[in-house]
């Protein structure tokens, strides 16, 4: 490699280190194509599959999509171009407008921060300063940086107070708005009856706008300092590193880029070995509002509860399902024998000749009452599985219903 750059030097009267740098360069280049051009040309794939999917709908194609777990596999959430689309959406929601109280809070937030900035980089020359004043032994000198360095202290302590203030009144103001906007949508239109009774995809209604949109406002206000103020200290101290580089007669492009492909593979690393923390948080939420759903039944229902003594329904036992009209009794048997698609999740039952469903209305075969009452099987199918008339006989009396046979006769 060492011949090669200076074979390359000797070319086109390069210096060695200027040769090492543009390799270096050229290396970084090659290694950020291959890494990204991956991740562009799936992004480009899933766009053209979502425009085809939405000009061919299956409603017009009259096509019925049957779900398993591959293919209603929801999207694991994540930072990832969804969810800065979602951002973008909900910025209108946040920012109805260029001048608001949202605004103020966050250039004032804003100006905090930066002044943290600055005010960490003057304490940082000023911790330099002292030590230099240690070795030199100055004592006078040490002791005018040390009184500088504590009355710094206090501006400094005032501004960390007021980025924290800051931060939780940006978070208010962010909660406001998203309450008000979701109980507009959800008290509009009759949408509160709608999601309980009509559609099933959002499960805790209550958990949603009450817990969830209080953590997504704080944790957006957190995201923009946490963002904000790393990003602006990287950039000035880079400025400053870079400027006493040059001072003292140093490149600083080798430095520059060493340390932007240490960071880089340092965050591929991370991104690697780390776990998926976005589905773990939106787990965590899913069991915190259920938990919390479950609890609120117990609270509307605890008289009847404590009437049944909290009755178990445990594997194998016999369940009566009840409700009003409407609720969906019939729908969930419909689904259960096969009638209706299921379109979502997946659907455990027995097999078929382990159960047997009675339709609400009575179906009444051609026949005689021995065909009504052996249906669906015919006559031969009942001698084949070793059955006679005496067990029909012993089947009615069971039910009351043998004086049919005493006034009718079996073969009528």
């Amino acid at each position: 490699m060492i011949h090669m750059l200076n074979a390359a030097a000797d070319r086109v009267k390069w210096t060695r280190s200027r040769a090492a740098k543009r390799a270096a360069c050229v290396v970084a280049a090659a290694y950020a194509l291959k890494t990204l051009y991956p991740i562009i040309g799936k992004h480009l794939k899933q766009s053209g599959h979502r425009e085809k999917k939405g000009a061919y709908p299956a409603a017009e194609n009259r096509e019925i999509l049957h779900c398993t777990e591959a293919t209603c596999k929801k999207p694991s959430p994540g930072v990832n171009a969804d969810f800065f689309k979602q951002l973008l959406e909900l910025r209108k929601i946040l920012f109805p407008k260029l001048v608001t109280t949202e605004t103020g809070w966050l250039c004032l937030h804003s100006v905090a921060l930066i002044s943290r900035t600055f005010l960490s980089i003057y304490v940082a020359g000023l911790d330099g300063k002292i030590v230099k004043s240690i070795v030199e032994k100055k004592p006078r000198t040490f002791i005018i940086k040390l009184i500088k360095w504590l009355m710094i202290a206090i501006p400094a302590t005032f501004v960390n107070s007021a980025i924290r203030y800051l931060e939780g009144k940006l978070a208010l103001a962010f909660r406001t708005r998203l309450v008000d906007h979701a109980y507009e949508t959800y008290f509009a239109n009759q949408t509160y009856y709608k999601v309980i009774n009509m559609d099933g995809r959002l499960a805790n209604p209550d958990q949603s706008l009450t817990e969830d949109i209080m953590m997504f406002a704080q944790s957006v206000a957190h995201l923009y300092s946490n963002l904000t103020k790393p990003i602006l200290d990287v950039i000035l101290t880079s400025y400053t590193l870079i400027q006493t580089a040059t001072s003292r007669g140093a490149s600083p492009i080798g430095p520059t880029v060493l340390a932007g492909l240490v960071v880089y593979a340092t965050a591929k690393v991370l991104k690697a070995c780390s776990p998926k923390f976005g589905k773990l948080v939106a787990e965590e939420a899913h069991r915190k509002g259920y938990l919390r759903y479950v609890h609120s039944r117990i609270i509307a229902n605890v008289e009847e509860i404590a009437f049944y003594r909290g009755h178990k329904v445990e594997e194998g036992m016999h369940l009566l399902i009840t409700g009003p009209n409407g609720c969906g009794k019939s729908s969930l048997f419909r689904i259960l024998s096969g009638l209706w698609p299921v379109y979502e999740g997946v659907l455990y039952k027995p097999p078929p000749q382990h159960m047997f469903y009675i339709p609400q209305r009575p179906y009444m075969s051609l026949g005689s009452l021995r065909d009504q009452v052996i249906y669906p099987d015919s006559v031969d199918d009942m001698h084949d599985k070793g059955y006679t008339d005496h067990d029909l006989d012993c089947i009615l009396h069971s039910v009351h219903l043998y004086h049919i046979v005493q006034r009718e006769g079996a073969s009528s």
